[in-house]
């Protein structure tokens, strides 16, 4: 789990340096948040973590609990996926 946040805390730092001036607090936001749940200040969030980028990416439009909200109106589906392809044996299905 580490691994990926640590991926995206990468690609992250790259994406920064292609952001035009205005969206790099966005990034930075996005970088603390990460980091702070790497360094176990904060618990790993996955689900948190996309959107930090996402909403990075997209300049800071993107709205936290109308993510959050949209997203767990697609679990079952996503986790009628898992069962039927038998793969929640994966850390990363559960999450």
């Amino acid at each position: 789990m580490k691994r990926i946040l640590t991926i995206t805390l990468v690609i992250l730092m790259t994406l920064r340096g292609f952001s035009q001036i205005e969206s790099i607090n966005h990034y930075k936001i996005a970088i603390q948040e990460i980091k702070e749940m790497l360094e176990d200040k904060k618990p790993i969030n996955v689900t948190k973590s996309v959107f930090l980028v996402e909403n990075a990416y997209m300049n800071g439009v993107l709205d936290w609990n109308s993510f959050n909200s949209e997203l767990k109106t697609y679990l079952p589906i996503f986790q009628k996926m898992i069962d039927n392809n038998g793969i929640e044996r994966y850390t990363t299905a559960k999450d």
